[in-house]
């Protein structure tokens, strides 16, 4: 991860470098956490692509630098929460995120890629398997952008029908 020159809101500086041996799993980690608290064994049964041992080390480095808090009732009922530090770095990525797919969904070729691609992925789940193939997909997918098309056409002459008739359709 990369921070900022000047510290922001997640505390991280501009231009610091901070290294991790595990960042997805960490990243897993916070964003669970931003739901609400969880108990350390939830936690580790989300972590599974490294050992337990390994889970509990990314738990103990994300309470060190300030990402989650520990609560420990006892020392066999612990749980761990996001701190406002973590709290505010996923608050911040999810706003990158979002612009990003705001500027690319104001392209409006983009736009229709995106429309087809929604509706195309929704149908093959309710589509003999053999439509999951490329081959098929692409006859699908042009299928579906000539639709959109017509329903374009459709709807404009459907609103120029409508402002002729009045406001009834307003």
């Amino acid at each position: 991860m990369r921070g900022e020159e000047v510290e922001g809101e997640s505390g991280i500086r501009k231009g610091e470098e901070m290294r991790y041996t595990h960042p997805r799993e960490m990243a897993t980690v916070v964003n669970k956490l931003y739901s609400g608290p969880m108990r350390s064994k939830e936690l580790v049964k989300e972590i599974a692509t490294v050992s337990e041992a390994t889970a509990h080390t990314i738990l103990k480095k994300l309470v060190e630098d300030g990402f989650i808090n520990k609560i420990e009732q006892s020392s066999r009922n612990v749980s761990y929460e996001l701190a406002d530090k973590g709290r505010n770095l996923v608050e911040e990525e999810n706003i990158k995120a979002r612009d990003t797919l705001v500027s690319i969904v104001r392209d409006l070729p983009t736009q229709k890629e995106i429309m087809v691609d929604v509706l195309l992925e929704g149908m093959l789940e309710r589509l003999p398997a053999g439509w999951g193939k490329e081959e098929k997909r692409n006859i699908l997918r042009e299928h579906l952008k000539r639709r959109i098309e017509e329903a374009e056409e459709d709807l404009c002459k459907f609103v120029t029908e409508a402002e002729g008739v009045g406001s009834a359709y307003r």
